[in-house]
């Protein structure tokens, strides 16, 4: 399996038909596909170490609808770590008594 920092997702936008080709080599980005319903498919393999079997590796979804594919604005820094701090303030933790030698 490849690292975070490795994995990537790729689109193509078509002007002629309105539609939209995705590719990636994330497994979890390619579940939220399947999910989604989009026709996934195997666009890459590699072969495995152990009995040489043929591993997907990159998958595909072509000419889906161009409605698919959602815009949202990008939340700044600040404003996501403020969100995780007002988030995690409502957590509470245990304090343990602090223990004296006499």
């Amino acid at each position: 399996m490849r690292s975070v920092s490795e994995r990537e997702t790729v689109l193509q936008w078509s002007a002629d038909n309105g539609t939209v080709s995705v590719w990636t080599s994330d497994p979890v980005e390619m579940r939220r596909w399947q999910r989604a319903g989009w026709p996934v498919k195997v666009s890459g393999y590699r072969t495995g170490l152990v009995g040489g079997k043929r591993q997907p590796v990159a998958w595909e979804a072509r000419d889906l609808p161009r409605r698919v594919i959602a815009y949202r604005r990008a939340t700044p820094l600040a404003s996501r770590q403020a969100a995780a701090k007002r988030l995690n303030s409502g957590t509470k933790t245990a304090t343990l008594p602090s223990i004296s030698e006499d």
